[in-house]
């Protein structure tokens, strides 16, 4: 006797934000939280990201090119997958603004979850004749670099560095992929401080997943704003 097969098929339906793909996708199921749980049990920020990408490769229909898509691409879908999942709201603690009070629990609703994609030229003028192409970073970008280093200045240079696409001079056009990455390190190690701020500027302002929420402060009463920002807070 054959036991039936529970939700396999895709029931829900989002668009990628930086390309406008619709994709289909279903609820992660049983099998795929325990490893979501290990890997957040393990602290291991490189287990938690590989969870994440098999978890949205398991539950969507379409075929994606995961390792291609920006980190924000991939925290908007983990959360919508997660909001089907295991419930459209979960609690989180905050303290308010007008008073001492820090043990105010705060029900977010994670379907309200959107990704702010600013209106910005990727294309940025080093020299009068030396110019770079660069993409938002995707999580494969950031598995590469040492875990110990990547929320460090040295992290961000790595950062940057393997998100350069091209290099434009007067006299070639130069493909990353035709790069050693030690040499688009060394390239970006070169610029001078205002060099380097030009490209950091355009991370700067990364789109991430957020949600904006307003609560009541239950030692004051009064309203707070607040803006949740980042995939660890929908992690699970």
């Amino acid at each position: 006797m054959a036991l039936p097969k529970l939700n396999q098929s895709p029931q829900y339906e989002l668009e990628v934000p930086s390309t406008k793909q619709k994709i289909h996708f279903r609820p992660y199921l049983v099998k795929e939280e325990k490893v979501l749980m290990l890997a957040l049990e393990s602290n291991n920020q490189n287990e938690q990201i590989n969870a994440v990408i098999n978890t949205i490769q398991a539950c969507v229909n379409e075929d994606l090119n995961i390792n291609n898509l920006p980190t924000f691409d991939i925290d908007y879908i983990f959360t919508k997958i997660r909001t089907k999942s295991v419930g459209e709201t979960t609690k989180l603690k905050y303290g308010c603004t007008h008073c001492d009070y820090k043990e105010n629990e705060v029900e977010i609703n994670l379907d309200t979850v959107v990704v702010d994609i600013p209106d910005v030229n990727n294309t940025i003028q080093i020299t009068d004749d030396v110019s770079v192409i660069v993409d938002y970073p995707t999580y494969k970008t950031m598995m590469q670099i040492d875990e110990k280093i990547r929320d460090s200045g040295p992290g961000l240079i790595e950062m940057i560095a393997r998100s350069i696409k091209q290099i434009n001079t007067e006299e070639e056009v130069i493909l990353s992929k035709d790069c050693k990455p030690e040499e688009l390190t060394e390239f970006v190690d070169s610029m001078t401080s205002d060099q380097f701020k030009k490209i950091a500027d355009y991370f700067q302002v990364m789109p991430q997943v957020k949600i904006d929420h307003e609560f009541v402060c239950s030692g004051c009463n009064q309203n707070n704003n607040i803006e949740i920002r980042g995939l660890e807070n929908f992690f699970v």
